[in-house]
């Protein structure tokens, strides 16, 4: 592989600075310990050289959000002991053999057939897979996630696969009402903490909420886990 960029690990850096002054801030104003949140580095459509300039740069955790791209890019680094993979993107049953075992985390669980796609790969590799229900916060049905109305269900049909352990929830706060206004993501943060609260269960303790545009609002809802990519490495194609 070619050498890392020094300027690309410097902007990565600084950018990571920002964010983890950003975050500090909001923990301490919502009475919260910064430590109890994570950061996962959002690295959908960016190089492999991109995610070996931000491994040096101090990042650890990254997530793809396509199966095959996560299963090149795992392919092209190799195992490096100091990275761990989430996949949070819309998964096909048929490609959970791409994802199980190789993402430390699976967040995009959106309904039983992919529970049960994930729960038998992974016992076909004698492993207990940890993953995420994905939730669908807003009206568009366009998007991905269980409705919450399903959300009982789904999470009762991983509890029953012996190779999933469910570790909590995520969701995306819509861009837009469905009157076509700007949303407010808190409230839709509030409605996924509550959701969080009352079907979580053993090993449950993360809550999946708050990206590049709206993860200080996600912290004082309750986020555990910042899903974060153009803060850190500006927009794709820039």
């Amino acid at each position: 592989m070619p050498p890392v960029d020094d300027s690309v690990v410097e902007h990565i850096r600084a950018n990571l600075a920002v964010v983890t002054s950003k975050i500090a801030i909001a923990a301490a104003g919502s009475g919260r310990d910064p430590k109890d949140i994570s950061l996962v580095a959002v690295t959908k459509m960016h190089p492999v050289e991109t995610v070996r300039a931000a491994i040096i740069a101090g990042l650890c955790d990254f997530g793809e959000n396509y199966a095959q791209e996560f299963d090149s890019k795992r392919r092209d680094l190799g195992e490096i002991p100091c990275a761990s993979w989430h996949f949070i993107g819309h998964l096909q049953s048929n490609k959970a053999s791409l994802v199980v075992g190789r993402a430390s985390l699976i967040q995009s669980v959106d309904r039983e057939k992919i529970a049960r796609a994930l729960g038998r790969e992974a016992t076909e590799q004698g492993i207990v897979q940890d993953v995420l229900i994905q939730v669908r916060l807003g009206d568009e049905e366009s998007k991905s996630g269980v409705p919450v109305a399903l959300a009982p269900a789904l999470r009762d049909a991983i509890l029953r696969e012996p190779g999933l352990r469910l570790r909590g929830f995520m969701g995306i706060a819509p861009l837009l009402e469905a009157d076509g206004q700007i949303s407010r993501p808190r409230k839709y943060f509030d409605a996924l903490k509550e959701v969080f609260e009352s079907l979580r269960v053993e090993y449950c303790d993360i809550l999946s909420i708050g990206m590049s545009d709206d993860y200080e609002e996600a912290i004082a809802a309750g986020s555990t886990m910042l899903r974060i990519g153009s803060a850190l490495f500006g927009r794709r194609g820039t």
